[in-house]
């Protein structure tokens, strides 16, 4: 028998703050370990062999060895005995001399989770600046893994925008801090992505951070279209940069259009748009901050063209004929529209003795406004001091051009952007009073048209004019011309909109996005996205596109299923009656790792026997623990998991701040939430669903799922507790309807309703 000698290891630094025990095996060189260990000890504040010093637990531990060479391997595991899961490991050769003989090794983290971060997440566009990006790892428990120690594969890192470089664009270990740096360039957009790649980690573990640039100002373009069941894209972006669109769901009716001048952009956030159900008819629709689906507000007979526009405080004036008058003013509080008292009849002086009916109406930061009325075929543009007024400041007859839009800005000068056959587009800029004027045009490309969509005036005096090209080809093409105000034979630049914009219809705007500018201080939420505390209860109030509105709960349950998470859904018309006697459709059981959810296993249920019930494979990412204005990701990261099941996913963040529902959160949660666009497509990318869309609030959980084909919204009513439920056992059943629950999964994850994974 071989002599034997101790060797004696201290606990390093790097073994997680959740190790309870270590794994210790002595093999030969070039053989493997056994499955047995040769030695476990429990490690920890109260085991035998350990000091607290501060917030650092030191052990020391003592194997018996076989003298000579031998191959020494240390595993860190998450429970007591050598149970659990592996948090960290290292092998090392070591030569075992005779009697006590003290061993140095350095564990390396079993990286569960990859995150990186970004010490500062925003910086001010065409401004240079730098910040640091963190490669962070996190192991099965949660808990961050610490220098030193290295990944068995570097990670490359990568940056989504040429105008933001990296000190490197490799991390050999947990920790790695890359400098980011921004030289001033305006040709970015507002959010740059961050990501990793490579190493062991599956992509779906590997979490990217976000770059956002704060604008000094910065315009709103909506897109819309009728073909596409009313959907279209909200694309932001600065009067110099690169636009960043983000989705919206449709309007409250697919087949309204919107009014020429009926897109308004709310100085507290989110917008209003005024459509035109008939012929002779207007509703106003409130696209709240936040929400990416609108509610009715107000409809009114109007005989001019649905026109509406944003005051300073926040009002609106909306061309509205029902009370004899053409221009009413409007409060706005949530959803509801109330009149203020305020309304301009659009008559006397030099007007016609019948009032005018209103086509355009813009408003400047002082309140000014201005506005273009027609009668018996001639326009005429006048202006007001402010909503109070009872009389125009000024007035001129325009004749009978073919008009696209109106702008006021600071300074009262206005433009009128009209059109010749599309052919060509025209500006007329007059000075304050409705004085001088002069006029610069751009022209059609060769054998196409140009539709100009809409003006504005920015904080500079420059004058931005939407527009929208075909070519003799049928290519189309939609930009933004920047005008400087005077004689100009050219536009100073275009600001590309097309790529954001994608597939449109009509276009609305510019609207200049009033100060602060997004992204906004609230631009970035991080915490736990579900809210998951054992046995709470979430209460919601679905408001179907058809049919009538019942409720669903969502109940946490106290006992972990396979170590995931389970969340148990409940469907009733009453909320009184939700969870003690509502039906159980379905459970969803998610793996939590650092605020980050992804789904594990799901069911549906109801009262037969034929469910849908399974494993989710590939263990897609539902959301991350941080959400940033722009950020994205892809919920079905491995290639070979979309193929399948036949679809494509991909999730971006439309919003952050106020969302819909965050009212019903409990004390303690964040009081800034994120939304989420969740888009599908099936079969090869040929079929395109629905966008959905789910609002989170870090420390509450899911506050909204709207839904955009078939208009059907979930918002949270209340935050609750239920300990009396325990656990709770769901048997499969065939649902009539793919239900809440099911519905998420399906959004979220891409699983058509006739998959079965």
């Amino acid at each position: 028998m071989p002599t034997t000698a101790a060797m004696k290891a201290r606990r390093p630094l790097l073994a997680s703050a959740n190790t309870q025990s270590l794994a210790i095996f002595i093999y030969a060189p070039g053989s493997q370990p056994g499955t047995t260990p040769t030695a476990t000890v429990n490690v920890g504040a109260s085991a035998a062999g350990c000091t607290v010093s501060g917030p650092q637990i030191t052990c020391s531990v003592t194997v018996t060895a076989p003298l000579g060479n031998q191959e020494l391997e240390i595993v860190a595991m998450s429970g007591p005995n050598g149970t659990g899961s592996i948090l960290g490991s290292v092998t090392q050769a070591v030569t075992v001399a005779a009697g006590a003989q003290p061993i140095s090794v350095t564990l390396n983290g079993t990286p569960e989770l990859i995150k990186l971060s970004l010490e500062t997440p925003v910086l001010a566009l065409g401004a240079s600046g730098t910040s640091i990006l963190d490669v962070d790892a996190y192991d099965t428990t949660g808990a961050l893994i610490v220098a030193p120690g290295s990944f068995t594969t570097p990670l490359t890192i990568a940056s989504s925008s040429s105008a933001v470089s990296l000190s490197s664009s490799s991390a050999t270990s947990p920790g790695t801090k890359i400098t980011v740096t921004y030289a001033g360039s305006s040709s970015v957009p507002y959010a740059v992505q961050f990501t990793a790649t490579g190493g062991s980690i599956p992509s779906n573990l590997i979490i990217g951070a976000t770059l956002l640039f704060e604008p000094s100002q910065s315009m709103a373009i909506l897109s819309h279209s009728t073909a596409n069941n009313g959907f279209g894209t909200l694309a932001l972006t600065s009067t110099t940069g690169v636009p960043q669109a983000f989705g919206i769901a449709g309007n409250p009716d697919t087949t309204d259009s919107i009014g020429g001048g009926g897109f308004a952009v709310l100085p507290g956030g989110g917008y209003v748009t005024a459509m035109t159900p008939g012929a002779l008819s207007c509703t106003l629709v409130i696209y709240p901050a936040g929400s990416v689906t609108g509610t009715v507000a107000a409809t009114y007979n109007d005989n001019g063209g649905c026109a509406v526009a944003a005051e300073p405080n926040g009002d609106i004036l909306a061309s509205n004929s029902t009370a004899g008058s053409e221009l009413t003013e409007y409060s706005v509080s949530g959803t509801t529209v109330t009149p203020t008292g305020l309304t301009i009849a659009l008559t006397g002086g030099t007007l016609p003795a019948s009032p005018l009916n209103a086509l355009f109406v813009a408003v400047n930061p002082s309140g000014t406004i201005a506005l273009i009325g027609t009668h018996t075929g001639t326009e005429y543009l006048l202006t007001y001091a402010s909503s109070a007024a009872t009389a125009p400041a000024a007035t001129l007859s325009l004749g009978s051009p073919s008009l696209s839009g109106l702008a006021i800005g600071a300074s009262g000068s206005v433009d009128v952007l009209t059109h010749t056959g599309f052919a060509q587009y025209q500006i007329v800029e007059y000075a304050p009073g409705l004085g001088s004027n002069v006029t610069v045009s751009a022209n059609a490309p060769s054998g196409g048209s140009i539709i100009p969509d809409g003006v504005a005036i920015d904080a500079a005096g420059e004058s931005l004019v939407l527009y929208a090209t075909l070519t003799s080809s049928y290519v189309s093409n939609a930009g933004v011309d920047v005008w400087a105000s005077g004689a100009n034979s050219a536009p100073e630049r275009t600001v590309a909109v097309q790529a954001a914009l994608g597939s449109w219809g009509q276009l609305y705007g510019p609207q200049i996005v009033p100060s602060p500018a997004p992204p906004s201080s609230n631009a970035a939420v991080a915490g736990d996205m579900f809210g998951y505390v054992a046995s709470r209860t979430w209460t919601y109030l679905v408001t179907p596109g058809y049919g009538t509105p019942y409720y669903v709960g969502i109940y946490a349950d106290p006992n972990s299923v396979s170590g995931n998470i389970r969340f148990v859904g409940y469907q009733a018309s009453s909320s009184s009656s939700l969870f003690t006697s509502g039906t159980k459709i379905g459970t969803i059981d998610l793996t939590q790792l650092n605020g980050s959810y992804l789904a594990a296993a799901f069911a549906s249920v109801s009262s037969g026997t034929n469910g849908i019930a399974g494993s989710v494979p590939g263990t897609p990412l539902l959301v991350p623990g941080s959400l940033a204005l722009g950020q994205s990701w892809n919920p079905l990261q491995n290639a070979g998991i979309a193929s399948a099941v036949g679809v494509t996913a991909s999730a971006q963040v439309t919003s952050t701040g106020s969302v819909p529902g965050i009212g019903a959160c409990p004390s303690g949660s964040s009081t800034s939430g994120a939304t989420v666009q969740y888009a599908v497509t099936v079969n090869g990318g040929s079929v395109a669903m629905s966008p959905s869309f789910i609002s989170y609030v870090p420390g509450c959980g899911i506050t909204s799922i709207q839904e955009g084909g078939v208009q059907t919204n979930m918002v949270l009513q209340s935050v609750g507790s239920m300990p009396s439920l325990g656990q709770q056992d769901v048997p499969p059943g065939q649902p009539p309807i793919v239900a809440a629950l099911h519905r998420l999964w399906q959004a979220t994850l891409g699983v058509h309703p006739s998959s079965n994974p």
